[in-house]
């Protein structure tokens, strides 16, 4: 049985990830904050070579994925928790906030401090991080990924070091997609896949809700992850209401650290919709060993029956209530993307059944892969 989280094809060169040394540009690339539904914000990012190396920002150019006025990318480096960087309104993930050094200047970073905002927005803090390197600014590599930071305070201070190993699994990309009537297709564009591992697998969870409650796109035929045909893990579907939602999980093994993941619709029909993407390193099998799902009229928990050194994947479509958690997968993390996709993993040392569990009566889903 490999041993979880690390192995030995796997481990980071010192230094780096992917690319050893110094890079003149860095960034945290943020998948997901802690449940904030309008903004992501950093209190303050203070970048390390170690843990008790001095901060190396204070001489570059801050700069980030989006802002919004008055909270501008430099103050997520200023030091104070009392000016914060946010970004802007509905931009909440994927999102970004990054360093340049400056031409001619190279260094590396295997450590940060990352603070939550001291103004009551501490769901507003990134939960799942990935720290990137670049030389020109434009091309980003994977360097290492920041572990689960949940359950933030206000004003709060964490240090955060390079771990030895790519986790295997992470939450490695996200992206949202505000529809249009009629459409048959949505394409959400340039999402990120993390470094190529051993049989790295993507998992793809898609949530749509449709306001005009057309059943017809309801099942997906077809997706594509970065170019290949996609393998359906479990699909729910809920079309209680005035609206049809659902979410579905699909897998594929594509090349390179980002690409194109196309939805087909069973048929043409206005929606909106949301999309993570896991890296699952290790798993042999790309069609999930075990799956459960729950649709619309089928209250309480869910149950799935984990094997041994196993990966489990939760998501579910979100409601507009902002109490609205799903929750009971909680040794790695717990995310809310924006206001329509929830999603939750663990790894499982030894078989057990995790009961996965949801505040409203809504579609979710869970699969399994066993880690090999």
């Amino acid at each position: 049985m490999p041993l979880i989280g690390v192995t030995s094809s796997q481990r980071y060169p010192m230094g780096g990830g992917l690319t050893p040394g110094g890079h003149q540009y860095w960034r945290l690339y943020i998948p997901s904050n802690g449940g904030g539904s309008t903004y992501t914000m950093v209190g303050d990012l203070e970048l390390r070579e170690t843990g008790g190396g001095a901060s190396l920002t204070g001489t570059g150019t801050a700069a980030a994925s989006s802002i919004t006025g008055g909270y501008e990318a430099a103050k997520g480096f200023d030091g104070s928790l009392a000016a914060f960087w946010a970004t802007a309104s509905a931009q909440i993930a994927p999102s970004w906030l990054s360093y340049d050094f400056g031409g001619g200047n190279s260094e590396i970073v295997g450590h940060i401090t990352l603070s939550s905002p001291n103004a009551s927005y501490s769901k507003e803090t990134p939960t799942n991080g990935i720290v990137q390197s670049s030389d020109d600014g434009s091309t980003w590599a994977t360097e290492w990924v920041m572990p689960p930071q949940t359950g933030w305070a206000d004003a709060e201070t964490r240090s955060i070091a390079q771990p030895v190993a790519f986790p295997n699994v992470y939450l490695a990309g996200s992206e949202r997609y505000m529809g249009v009537s009629a459409v048959s297709s949505v394409t959400f564009t340039g999402m990120h896949f993390g470094p190529e591992r051993t049989n790295r697998l993507i998992a793809v969870a898609i949530a749509l809700r449709s306001s005009s409650g057309t059943p017809a796109m309801n099942p997906l035929s077809a997706v594509t992850i970065g170019g290949v045909a996609a393998v359906l893990a479990t699909r729910s579907r809920d079309t209680s209401g005035s609206t049809t939602e659902f979410v579905e999980m699909w897998t594929a093994r594509p090349t390179g650290e980002s690409g194109d993941v196309v939805v087909t619709l069973g048929g043409s029909a206005q929606v909106n919709s949301r999309a993570i993407a896991w890296n699952i390193g290790g798993a042999a099998v790309q069609t999930p060993i075990l799956t459960d799902a729950k649709n619309v009229g089928v209250a309480g928990d869910m149950s799935i029956a984990a094997t041994d050194n196993s990966i489990v994947l939760a998501a579910s479509v979100r409601t507009s209530a902002v109490t609205y958690t799903l929750g009971g997968l909680s040794s790695v993390y717990f995310s809310n993307f924006g206001s329509s996709l929830c999603a939750a993993e663990e790894i499982v040392p030894t078989a057990s059944t995790k009961t996965i569990t949801a505040t409203a009566t809504v579609a979710r889903i869970a699969a399994c892969w066993e880690i090999t």
